[in-house]
């Protein structure tokens, strides 16, 4: 058994238990089933969030296409871009792909709220590493800190994806593209 199987059991039992005696709602499901859901719902949106990073950081961005719905959107402000469809998206990271950078992000403070069953609205905290260039070691300090706004959609086959990822800069340890 994946370590990440392990910590998801652990969470949903921890779940259960708090939530043995709960009540019926009204289409017959407990408390805990419901809530056991929304676990697991949440750490399916977190495991999306690293592996976007991870393909990034990785030297995988031409992978990151799939992560997103056929439709979805990618927003840049700072750079003007606006991206539809999982093609235009993928085309623009195969092509960053190619680029001589090492980038490592840290994302944390996972804020999500769930609008629907398979529909949810998240922002996230993003620190960015990037290194230009043949290396590493690279010098320790942030490229910038920004906050990511998500759209996060399951589709048919139980997978979540981005529907919408908007790059929001907030602190700049760059003059700006």
């Amino acid at each position: 058994m994946m370590k990440s199987d392990v910590v998801r059991r652990s969470l949903l039992v921890l779940l259960a238990t708090l939530c043995a005696g709960c009540a019926l709602n009204d289409e017959g499901m407990s408390a805990r089933s419901l809530l056991a859901e929304e676990a697991a719902d949440r750490l399916a949106i977190a495991k999306l969030a690293i592996e976007f990073s991870y393909l990034l950081d990785h030297g995988r961005a031409d992978e990151v296409a799939r992560l997103f719905t056929p439709d979805a959107v990618f927003e840049n402000p700072q750079q003007g871009l606006r991206l539809v469809g999982r093609r235009s998206i993928g085309d623009y990271y195969a092509r960053r792909a190619r680029d001589p950078r090492t980038t490592r992000h840290v994302s944390t403070n996972l804020h999500l709220v769930f609008e629907a069953p398979d529909r949810a609205v998240g922002t996230r905290l993003i620190t960015y590493y990037r290194g230009d260039g043949n290396g590493p070691p690279f010098p320790a300090q942030p490229g910038s800190v920004g906050e990511y706004t998500e759209v996060f959609v399951r589709g048919d086959d139980g997978q979540w994806r981005f529907a919408l990822r908007r790059n929001e800069l907030i602190f700049a340890n760059r003059p700006k593209p």
